[in-house]
């Protein structure tokens, strides 16, 4: 477990095995399409790594983007302020990531933290605004990375995020 795993697919692999088992499920992977995966269900293709720009400057403040956001399918989604790093942070469910601007106005890059560290990046959020009284406002975020064929698209509910309550 100390050699080379690229992108933690061995892992990954093990985990689902070892998953099923304490289940009690049939196990889908097994001793011919554990070296052959992804196939048979995908094409292999080789992955290159994007390093993530973390010098690009933001268009308009971080704390425009704060908040919790809501889709009925998916969740809420709570996007602050990570001091430390100072970014911000965008938490799912157990998912974390640091956001990145990425040149484009309220376009980011999350690069994933604590479990899904080199793992899971996400390569397209886009934030949605809209004028409000002549003052523009962040309204909602699309995550394409979550589902590439039919995006997600978040809602913002609230401005403020307890942080205390959020897992991650």
């Amino acid at each position: 477990m100390t050699g080379d795993d690229s992108g933690y697919r061995f892992r990954n692999l093990l985990h689902n095995y070892i998953g099923d088992l304490l289940l009690g499920e049939a196990p889908w992977l097994n001793k011919t399409t554990v070296c052959s995966f992804p196939e048979p269900w995908y094409n292999q293709s080789s992955s290159v790594y994007h390093p993530i720009n973390k010098s690009i400057h933001p268009t308009r403040s971080l704390s425009f983007y704060v908040g919790v956001y809501h889709n009925s399918m998916y969740g809420d989604l709570h996007v602050f302020m990570n001091t430390s790093a100072n970014t911000l942070q965008m938490n799912y469910g157990i998912g974390s990531w640091l956001l990145y601007p990425k040149g484009t106005s309220d376009k980011f890059v999350g690069e994933g933290t604590n479990i899904v560290h080199k793992m899971i990046d996400l390569s397209s959020i886009q934030f949605h605004s809209s004028n409000l009284h002549g003052r523009s406002t962040i309204n909602s975020v699309k995550v394409t990375s979550f589902e590439t064929r039919a995006p997600p698209v978040f809602t913002k509910t609230s401005s403020q995020v307890n942080i205390g309550n959020i897992v991650g």
